[in-house]
């Protein structure tokens, strides 16, 4: 499964208006429209992907836990997002 494919997954899981998709497409764009850097970067250090997709997955779990929680939608965490 390739990054177009997994967002649309996302959309359909989600709904294309959800946070957690808008999220994953404007680190896709990001990582896209800076490919140079991305590789340059993983270059000088070999876990720098690895921190990105930490870095993703952590704002990911934080709002989805807030999500879990939050008795109302105005009460979810986008921020994080």
């Amino acid at each position: 499964m390739d990054g177009p494919e997994l967002l649309h997954g996302f959309k359909i899981m989600f709904g294309p208006k959800a946070h957690c998709s808008s999220f994953l497409k404007d680190w896709a764009d990001h990582m896209y429209e800076n490919k140079t850097m991305y590789t340059t970067q993983h270059s000088v250090d070999p876990f720098f992907y690895a921190k990105v997709l930490y870095a993703i997955n952590s704002a990911l779990q934080t709002h989805w836990k807030s999500c879990s929680s939050a008795e109302d939608q105005l009460s979810v965490n986008d921020r994080v997002l």
